[in-house]
């Protein structure tokens, strides 16, 4: 499956929707489920252009490559996978290789959003969720700044969150803090685990 047909890689498909200013997520009714919660899909992102930098680069392109397959296929009997790829040309790429190493992908979805590194855990959004039928999915966008300017470029991972929102129509709140999003941990009722 791709979405790719229907927007361009650099721009959601839609404007995000954004929330009230003053209102926050949990006055809304939103709350940050449990890690170990069931969750609706894995998102993934494709690497970008070979010799760009940033830390896709430090860690070996083609050995990332080989390790995103390993996960798509791992995935597959449980949930879906959203990949992010910055175009058409990127999405042949990732069908090629997941082709060629006999990955499942049948659970796959391609999402027309362009990264400058794969490590989309770090810089996407935090996803809420809440009990009713108007917008029960919501998101949090915190700043990213590639672990204090470590690895750029990243501006592209810093938007990485307000697309997705575009692409998924889902309410989006503007976080000011920066985190990345693999140093929390949540229990569902409030409780962070947090790292230094």
């Amino acid at each position: 499956m791709s979405l790719s047909e229907t927007a361009t890689a650099s721009q959601p498909s839609a404007p995000a929707p954004t929330t009230d200013p003053a209102a926050t997520p949990a006055s809304l009714g939103y709350r940050l489920p449990a890690a170990w919660e069931p969750h609706e899909a894995t998102w993934l992102a494709w690497p970008g252009c070979k010799g760009k930098g940033g830390i896709g680069e430090t860690y070996g392109r083609e050995a990332t490559l080989g390790v995103l397959a390993k996960m798509v296929d791992a995935l597959a009997d449980s949930e879906p996978v959203r990949i992010a790829v910055a175009g058409p040309e990127a999405e042949r790429e990732a069908r090629e290789l997941f082709r060629r190493l006999r990955t499942r992908t049948t659970h796959v979805t391609f999402v027309p959003v362009a990264t400058d590194t794969p490590w989309c855990r770090e810089y996407g959004p935090v996803f809420l969720t809440r009990k009713t039928k108007a917008s029960p999915l919501a998101l949090v966008d915190w700043e990213y700044n590639a672990w204090g300017w470590k690895y750029p470029p990243f501006d592209l991972d810093n938007a990485f969150p307000e697309a997705v929102a575009g692409q998924l129509g889902v309410p989006r709140f503007a976080g000011d803090l920066v985190l990345e999003g693999g140093s929390i941990d949540g229990n569902g009722n409030g409780s962070l685990l947090i790292t230094k």
